[in-house]
């Protein structure tokens, strides 16, 4: 069984990626396509697959139930092509995840998710282990200097269309003007 937790999506790659290693500079990746390893610096962005959750109407489901909703509803062979169009994405996505929230889910989002499972499914990696210890929606930060994931805090987040732990929240600080008019 995999853990989803040490497959990682890459800001700006198409290919999911394995955890190897994690120092103090940054994380040590193989590339499940390629199997070749890459250095990743502590300023790049990533997310683990394992906290990734699809806004529903509800709540949120975590992307491991959503790929073996569609292992199941494919029989495990390939889903839609990703490069099919956004209609036919967001069909197949309905009948995936019936309630998942059309205003927060978009047909990028829906294709990614598509992306993802073809790409575990070419490899044989979808049977995965289940998640006892965590809700969805419960995003862990990778800290880059440490030797584990850690909870990273989020006060004040405005909520995202799928939950990206490498991601942090854009925050405006005030601007002070100061006064010299006449």
């Amino acid at each position: 069984m995999q853990s989803l937790k040490e497959i990682l999506s890459v800001s700006g790659e198409s290919s999911l990626f394995k955890l190897v290693s994690q120092g103090r500079n940054g994380l040590i990746v193989e590339s499940l396509e390629t199997k070749k390893r890459t250095h990743l610096s502590s300023n790049t962005k990533v997310s683990s697959l394992k906290e990734i959750a699809i806004y529903t109407k509800d709540k949120e489901v975590a992307l491991s139930e959503v790929l073996t909703k569609i292992a199941e509803k494919t029989s495990r062979q390939p889903a839609l092509d990703a490069k099919a169009s956004p209609e036919q994405m967001k069909e197949f996505f309905l009948s995936i995840l019936p309630d998942y929230d059309t205003e927060r889910v978009y047909a990028s989002d829906i294709k990614k998710v598509i992306r993802w499972y073809n790409q575990l499914q070419a490899l044989n990696m979808l049977d995965f282990e289940p998640d006892k210890d965590d809700e969805p929606g419960v995003a862990d930060a990778l800290h880059h200097d440490d030797k584990q994931m850690k909870p990273k805090p989020q006060p004040f987040q405005k909520p995202t269309v799928m939950r990206d732990a490498g991601k942090a929240p854009a925050m405006k600080m005030p601007i002070k003007t100061t006064g010299g008019g006449s």
